[in-house]
C-alpha cells in the first residue's frame, strides 16, 4: 500500500472516529437533554400543581364573599322544604340543620305559613374555612297553602334539624247549590 493511500485510509478511518464521538456526544446531549426536559416537566408540574392549589382556594374565598354579598342583596336564606298532602293535614318539613327549636318563629294564617330564624354561625374561626357551603345568619320561608288550614290547631316538632309542621285543614263550607231564574224578555 502506497504511502497516499495509506494516508488516505488514516483520514478516513479519523474521520470516522470523529463522526462516532460526534455521534456519541450528540446522543449523550440528547439524553441530558431529554432528562432536563423531565426535570423541568416535573417542576413544571409542581409549580402548576401548586399555584392551581392557590387558585382554588382563591376562587372560594371569592366565591363565598360573591354568595355572602348575594345574600344580603337578596334577603334571607330560603330553607329547602316539602310539602304534603296528607288525608285531613298539610305537612311542611323544612331544612333547619344546627337550629335549636327556641331560635324558630312559625306564624300561620287559613293560606299561608311563615317560618323565620337565625342559622347559627359556625363555633370554628372564619379564618380556617377553605369553603364554606353551609348558610349561616337570618332565613325566612313563606309558603301560600294549597288548601285552608286551622291555624289554632296547628303543631310543630323539631327532630335531626327537620322542622315538621302540621297544619289540619279547615272543614270545607258545602255551598248550597241555588236555582237562577231566568228571565226573558218579550
Amino acid at each position: 500500500m502506497s504511502s497516499a493511500r495509506k494516508s488516505r485510509t488514516k483520514t478516513k478511518a479519523k474521520r470516522k472516529a470523529r463522526s462516532k464521538a460526534k455521534q456519541a456526544k450528540s446522543a449523550a446531549q440528547e439524553h441530558d437533554a431529554a432528562r432536563s426536559l423531565e426535570q423541568i416537566q416535573a417542576e413544571l408540574a409542581q409549580y402548576v400543581s401548586k399555584v392551581a392549589g392557590q387558585l382554588r382556594v382563591s376562587a372560594s374565598q371569592l366565591y363565598d364573599a360573591v354568595v355572602e354579598r348575594a345574600q344580603g342583596l337578596l334577603g334571607p336564606y330560603h330553607p329547602p322544604y316539602d310539602l304534603l298532602s296528607l288525608e285531613g293535614e298539610l305537612v311542611l318539613r323544612a331544612n333547619l340543620p344546627g337550629v335549636d327549636a327556641e331560635a324558630v318563629e312559625i306564624s300561620t294564617t287559613r293560606s299561608e305559613v311563615e317560618i323565620s330564624g337565625t342559622i347559627p354561625e359556625p363555633a370554628e374561626d372564619r379564618e380556617a374555612f377553605v369553603t364554606q357551603g353551609r348558610p349561616t345568619g337570618e332565613f325566612q320561608l313563606r309558603v301560600a297553602l294549597p288548601k285552608a288550614v286551622v291555624p289554632e290547631k296547628a303543631e310543630a316538632k323539631m327532630a335531626k334539624g327537620v322542622l315538621e309542621l302540621r297544619l289540619p285543614l279547615a272543614a270545607e263550607k258545602r255551598k248550597r247549590a241555588r236555582r237562577v231564574k231566568i228571565s226573558s224578555e218579550q
